[in-house]
């Protein structure tokens, strides 16, 4: 839902006293013209510094490189907790970009795992054919995959 804070940015907001000052900011912005998503994300910037450390702007040397969607997604997934992420391992400047744009509030960094990251897990729902989907479609940890065949078969083991 556009405009929609989430219920943890909510609660960091009154914790910090700042939800009156948030709602009032917010709406100025809109009134101005920018759309809901938008005017949040701005008072948000403006309010409560980043929960995790900013990422410096793009190195030159990540201009002109390009990969593969899925492997943007994988190491920004990857690198979100990371304080300090290593240029030479970017594999694009858009990757750079997107894991910039997830560090700088709650809002952004919930929108890029719940429909962002989570495309790119295997959607296996029926039994015909699973083991070659999770081969084909798991490629960032191969032990991440046997941890969840694991979960998976004591979840259908249950009664």
């Amino acid at each position: 839902m556009p405009g929609h804070i989430n219920q943890t940015v909510r609660q960091r907001l009154e914790k910090a006293g700042l939800w009156r000052t948030f709602r009032r900011r917010r709406d100025k912005l809109r009134d101005n013209g920018l759309a809901a998503a938008q005017a949040n994300s701005q008072a948000l910037r403006e309010l409560l510094p980043p929960e995790s450390e900013p990422v410096p702007p793009m190195p030159p040397e990540l201009a002109d490189r390009k990969a593969k969607e899925s492997t943007v997604i994988r190491w920004v997934a990857d690198n979100l907790d990371n304080p300090l992420p290593d240029p030479a391992d970017c594999p694009a400047g858009a990757a750079w970009a997107l894991l910039r744009h997830c560090r700088e509030n709650e809002i952004n960094r919930d929108k890029f795992l719940t429909t962002i990251w989570v495309r790119l897990i295997p959607n296996c729902g029926n039994e015909s054919g699973e083991e070659e989907k999770w081969r084909t479609s798991s490629t960032l940890d191969p032990g991440l995959l046997s941890r969840i065949r694991k979960i998976a078969e004591a979840c259908r083991n249950e009664p």
